[in-house]
C-alpha cells in the first residue's frame, strides 16, 4: 500500500516540470532501501535473532505515521465518487495467489499433481472472471480499456518484463556465486549490491534529465544497458572473475534505475488524473507479481536444464566435483540466455513505444513537444 501511493502522490502534488526529479528521488530511496535492508537484516540475524527483522518495523512504522501526518497534504487528490469494486478485488487476489502458488510449488509437488492442476485451473477461471467483471463494472478496480492504447500497453510491459528478469536473476545469482564461485553468503550478498548501487545513481540521473530529454530516449538507453548486461551474463563461466560479474550486475542495475523513472512517469502522465491511484497501484503490481513469476520460471529453466544434461550424461553425486559444477553451469547458462532474450524484447519495446501526455497535463508541460494522449 505504501509503495503504491508514492507515485500517485508525486503526480498529485508536483507540477509537470518537477515530476521527473521527484519520481527519481522516490525510486532512489527505494534503491537505498534494497542496499541497506539486507545488510541490516544480516546483522540482526547474526547478532540478535531472525525475529528482529519484524521488530525493527515497529519504530519505522511509528515514524512513518507521525511524519506522514505532518507533511502529506490533505488536499490535491481527486475524490472518488463510486464504490469499491469488491468482486474485481476478490477475483484478482485469488487469481494471482493461485497462479503464484502453482508456479512456485510446481517443481516441488510435480507439475501434474492434482494441487498444481487445480491451482492453475482456479487461476485461469478467476483471472478470466476478473477481465469479464472489469469490462462491465461501472467503477472497475482496473480500467482495462487503458491497455487498448499501444504506448500505455508497451510501457507497462517494459516494467513487468524488467522485474520478471530481475526477480529470476536475483534468485539464481547467489547460488552461482556460492556453489560455482565458492563465495561465502556475506560476500555473495555484497557483490549483489552492485544492482542497487548503480540503480540508485541511475535513478537520480534519470530524474534530473527526464524533463530535458523526455522519457523515450532515457528508456532506449536503459534498454541498451539492460540487454548488454544480460548478454554479458551469458559469457559467465566457472572461472569468471569477480570484476566481470560486478560489471554485468552494474550494467543491469544501471539500466533498471535509468528505466523506472521515465517509464513510470510516461505511464502516469498518459492517463487522466482520476486514474492516477489506479495506475500507481498497477505499477506496483507489475513489480512484485512478475518478480515472483520470474523466480519460479527462471528456477524451472535452471533446474530442468541441469537435470536434463546430468541425466543424459549419467552424472550422479558420485561424479567428480568439477563435473558436477560444470553441469550446474549449464543450467545457469540457459537461465542467462533466457534473460538475454527477454532483454532484447525489452529493448525493442523501448524503441517502438512513444511518449504521450494526457490533456490534463498539457497546460503545465514545459518539456519538449509530446504526442497528446487519448
Amino acid at each position: 500500500m505504501i509503495a503504491a501511493i508514492g507515485p500517485a502522490m508525486v503526480t498529485a502534488f508536483f507540477p509537470m516540470e518537477q515530476k521527473g526529479k521527484a519520481m527519481g528521488i522516490v525510486l532512489t530511496f527505494t534503491s537505498i532501501g534494497t542496499i541497506v535492508g539486507p545488510a541490516i537484516g544480516g546483522v540482526l540475524c547474526q547478532y540478535l535473532s531472525w525475529n528482529w527483522i519484524f521488530f525493527i518495523n515497529i519504530p519505522v512504522g511509528i515514524v512513518a505515521i507521525l511524519l506522514g501526518a505532518k507533511v502529506i497534504p490533505t488536499t490535491g487528490f481527486v475524490k472518488r465518487t463510486g464504490g469499491f469494486d469488491r468482486a474485481g478485488a476478490t477475483l484478482i487476489f485469488v487469481g494471482l495467489a493461485s497462479l503464484l502458488f502453482a508456479l512456485s510449488e510446481g517443481q516441488t509437488f510435480g507439475w501434474t499433481a492434482p494441487a498444481i492442476i487445480m491451482a492453475f485451473t482456479l487461476a485461469m477461471l478467476t483471472l478470466g472472471g476478473f477481465i469479464y467483471c472489469e469490462l462491465r463494472a461501472p467503477d472497475p478496480l482496473l480500467e482495462l480499456r487503458l491497455f487498448t492504447r499501444r504506448n500505455f500497453l508497451m510501457t507497462n510491459m517494459i516494467i513487468a518484463l524488467i522485474f520478471f528478469c530481475y526477480g529470476g536473476l536475483n534468485y539464481l545469482l547467489p547460488f552461482y556465486l556460492e556453489y560455482v564461485q565458492h563465495y561465502v553468503p556475506s560476500a555473495a550478498g555484497l557483490i549483489l549490491t552492485s544492482f542497487s548501487v548503480t540503480g540508485g545513481i541511475a535513478g537520480i540521473l534519470a530524474g534530473v534529465h527526464y524533463n530535458r530529454t523526455g522519457g523515450r530516449l532515457l528508456c532506449i538507453l536503459a534498454g541498451i544497458s539492460i540487454a548488454a548486461g544480460f548478454l554479458m551474463l551469458t559469457l559467465i563461466r566457472v572461472d569468471t572473475s569477480t570484476g566481470f560479474v560486478v560489471v554485468c550486475l552494474s550494467l543491469i542495475g544501471l539500466g533498471i534505475g535509468l528505466m523506472l523513472t521515465p517509464a513510470s512517469n510516461m505511464i502516469m502522465n498518459s492517463v487522466a488524473r482520476n486514474y492516477q491511484g489506479m495506475v500507481s497501484g498497477l505499477i506496483i503490481v507489475e513489480r512484485f507479481a512478475p518478480m515472483s513469476i520470474g523466480i519460479a520460471l527462471f528456477n524451472l529453466v535452471f533446474i530442468q536444464g541441469a537435470i536434463t544434461v546430468a541425466t543424459h550424461n549419467e552424472i550422479t553425486m558420485t561424479a567428480p566435483v568439477n563435473i558436477r559444477i560444470e553441469t550446474l553451469m549449464v543450467g545457469f547458462d540457459l537461465a542467462f540466455l533466457f534473460a538475454f532474450l527477454v532483454g532484447v524484447i525489452i529493448l525493442i519495446l523501448t524503441i517502438v513505444a512513444r511518449q504521450e501526455i494526457h490533456p490534463d497535463y498539457q497546460e503545465v508541460n514545459e518539456g519538449p513537444p509530446m504526442q497528446p494522449g487519448i
